[in-house]
């Protein structure tokens, strides 16, 4: 779990160099802040005691180069923290984006897209502007604010005592004020979260809103949304608002006992006029560091509610991080069996499989038929540790898939399914998912022997065409084409293919079948289907109505049996299964 202290250590420690220069850099230019009030005062009282106008003009002119050299050196400062300062929380939001995408189906099934962006984007961007100003405001600030009081105390020991004294019950009060408004904004960040996702959930189906003449619905449903954030908004402004409010107080009394304090120090102490000003002007500026404080205590509230939620998120853990050891899978096809296998989401005891057993040989392609919801794909998502078994055993090659590392499963089977997903990338790397090491000659000979070679010729830049995300561009029979060229180039022991053909043409489905018929060849095999067609060349056939296990056995016993509900199927001439 991450801590502020944590972040600093973990993302800016190794940066250390840059830190070091960056300090020197506001040294100097804290030095320049400290000796401006004491330039300014000497101008002051030699113009008063009427000394050479050469005099006057040295000091004016150092006095502006003092104050330039401050400004560059704070302008390289805040140019240097702010690079440093997003340069670590990229590396947090690579880990955190890392650590999102080894979470398991589970997770997703729980979360939108709109909370996931604002997570991993909004609180981190949050957790950056805390990185990016936290030395430069606070540090040099808590500097600053001892030099000057340094050297009011030289000036009178009771002015340097009094503005000691303010300096500390102002960041205490407005620290105080903050840790009392915290909660306000941990639930507001909460709730904007749940409108973003809301918002992302409504956005996505818009064309099936529209269609259904459910936009009047869908905007009653926001306008809720939008009166329920409201209030959070609100204590979370108030909350901001007594910081400001509180700060605003504390400026008004500094200024009134620096008032008091310069007409003291000159009418009964003999100071000079510009000892008299310097005090109010030292108090003037002290201002400054007090407010970037308090506002970086506000961006520290808020990054601490953003941490907040970033560390619940980086406190889920995947089936992997469970797993202590893994038992390796043997070489070639794998031997599929279930015994009893049973399994229910966690957010619902309805069992979706109830004790399906079956065993598929090695080499071997099973069928899997059933109307919606009677367990097919989450039999898929079982195979390919997705989900694990909530009772009952899954095994792959003999060994249970709770005892195999979900890497090593997941490198081993290939799933396809009728949503293919298309990357905003070139040809090669959505063929390849990025991997550099595949040569463009074996690309073509697979989208040759998969029935590509027409759509590959028809390409302008050839496996450099850069391809638009959502299968802008592709027909169905393409995509799943793209797609099962893909799962040929991993080479896998186990292909898992869900309603792979569902809504292509009898033409592209017969181009399909010969491409799954060289995909599947020496190759574990396991096709759902609704369509009876889909399965005349598998050996197996599994047929499920609501997570039970109705029949099982080679299809052509099956087909054979005349009482088999699969042979009356066949008979009745459905098209699609209806179990």
């Amino acid at each position: 779990m991450y801590t502020v202290t944590k972040l600093l250590k973990t993302y800016l420690w190794p940066r250390r160099l840059r830190l070091a220069y960056l300090a020197w850099l506001m040294l100097f230019s804290l030095a320049a802040q400290l000796l401006r009030p004491q330039i300014l005062r000497s101008v002051l009282d030699l113009s008063l005691a009427g000394n050479a106008y050469v005099q006057v003009l040295r000091g004016v002119v150092l006095l502006g180069g003092v104050a330039v050299m401050g400004h560059l050196f704070d302008a390289l400062v805040r140019y240097g923290s702010d690079a440093l300062g997003w340069e670590a929380t990229n590396e947090l939001r690579h880990d955190l984006t890392r650590h999102v995408l080894g979470l398991d189906m589970a997770f997703y099934k729980a979360t939108n897209p709109g909370e996931l962006i604002e997570r991993v984007d909004v609180d981190v961007t949050r957790l950056a502007n805390l990185l990016a100003n936290f030395v430069r405001h606070i540090v040099i600030n808590v500097l600053f604010i001892l030099g000057s009081v340094i050297l009011l105390w030289r000036e009178h020991y009771l002015v340097g005592l009094i503005f000691a004294a303010y300096t500390a019950m102002s960041l205490v009060l407005v620290s105080g004020v903050r840790s009392i408004t915290t909660p306000y904004v941990v639930a507001e960040r909460k709730a904007t979260a749940h409108v973003y996702g809301v918002a992302s959930e409504h956005l996505s189906t818009t064309e099936d809103i529209q269609s259904v003449g459910g936009a009047t619905a869908m905007l009653n449903k926001m306008r809720r949304e939008f009166y329920a954030w409201l209030p959070h908004r609100t204590k979370a402004y108030l909350a901001y608002a007594s910081i400001w409010s509180a700060a605003m107080f504390l400026q008004t009394v500094s200024m009134l006992i620096a008032v008091a304090l310069a007409v003291y120090m000159w009418r009964d102490l003999g100071a000079s006029i510009g000892t008299a000003y310097l005090i109010i002007h030292y108090a003037e500026l002290l201002q400054q560091p007090v407010q970037q404080i308090r506002m970086q205590l506000q961006e520290l509230q808020r990054a601490a509610a953003s941490l907040t939620r970033i560390n619940t998120l980086l406190a889920l853990s995947s089936l992997a991080e469970h797993q202590s050891d893994s038992a390796p899978l043997p070489p070639g096809s794998l031997h599929v069996r279930a015994s009893d296998l049973s399994f229910n989401y966690a957010d619902d005891n309805t069992l979706v499989l109830e004790n399906v057993s079956f065993n598929l040989p090695a080499g071997k392609v099973l069928g899997v038929i059933g109307r919606t919801g009677s367990g097919k794909t989450t039999l898929a998502r079982l195979l390919a540790r997705q989900y694990d078994p909530t009772g009952g055993l899954l095994l792959l090659g003999g060994i249970a898939t709770t005892s195999v590392a979900v890497k090593t499963v997941r490198e081993r089977i290939s799933f396809v399914t009728q949503e293919v997903q298309v990357f905003k990338a070139s040809v090669r790397d959505n063929l390849t998912f990025f991997d550099d090491a595949c040569t463009d000659q074996k690309l073509i000979d697979v989208l040759t022997e998969l029935g590509l070679l027409d759509w590959y010729t028809a390409l302008p830049a050839g496996l450099n065409t850069m391809m638009e995300a959502g299968n802008s561009g592709l027909s169905a029979g393409e995509g799943q084409l793209l797609a099962l060229a893909r799962a040929f180039l991993r080479n896998p022991s186990l292909v898992v293919l869900d309603e792979a053909s569902a809504k292509l043409d009898p033409i592209t489905e017969a181009l399909i079948s010969r491409a799954l018929r060289r995909l599947l060849t020496e190759r574990t095999g396991l096709v759902i289907a609704h369509r009876l067609a889909t399965l005349e060349e598998v050996d197996y056939l599994l047929l499920l109505d609501k997570g039970q296990v109705i029949e099982f056995g080679t299809r052509e016993r099956l087909a054979s049996d005349p009482d088999s509900h699969y042979s009356r199927l066949r008979q009745l001439g459905l098209e699609e299964v209806l179990v």
